[in-house]
């Protein structure tokens, strides 16, 4: 059984609200490989009523100014966790809508995100080891900006 969540996208000039799924595979509620987009939470809590779709009452609210920038900017200090969450979250609309995603690809982009996985430091993956920080070449950062830019294309 799916459980559904709301997700912000937000930007400066707007927001916008849709429903993400998990299960066994996640993903976004869609109509015609499009996904459902709210201007408002109300609008968006009066469908789920319609629907029948219970909610969790979390919102996961994705800023993506702060992704902008960051490819904007020449500094090689990278955030992990957000950057790793913004590739899934992608990954998971893409799919809602059929779209091909160059982060869904193998080789240097897998490796990269690898690299964005194991520098969560999740918990499960640590044990008692010291925390790992990846180390990030001119190669990986351009790859990893590229998915972050292709990550805009796709929500936005």
């Amino acid at each position: 059984m799916n459980e559904y969540y709301i997700v912000e996208f937000k930007t400066s000039e707007k927001s916008r609200f849709c429903i993400w799924y998990t299960n066994d595979v996640d993903g976004f509620v869609a109509e015609a490989q499009k996904v459902i987009c709210f201007n408002s939470l109300q609008e968006l809590k009066a469908f789920c009523c319609q629907a029948g779709y219970v909610l969790s009452k979390d919102i996961t609210v994705y800023n993506v100014d702060c992704i902008t920038d960051w490819i904007k900017t020449k500094n090689k200090v990278v955030d992990c966790s957000k950057l790793l969450d913004f590739w899934n979250i992608t990954s998971d609309f893409a799919r809602s809508t059929n779209q091909a995603f160059y982060g869904d690809t193998d080789g240097l982009v897998l490796d990269v995100y690898n690299k964005l996985f194991f520098g969560t430091n999740p918990p499960t993956l640590k044990g008692v080891a010291e925390n790992y920080t990846p180390d990030w070449d001119e190669e990986d950062l351009n790859v990893l900006k590229k998915v972050m830019g292709e990550c805009i294309e796709i929500l936005i």
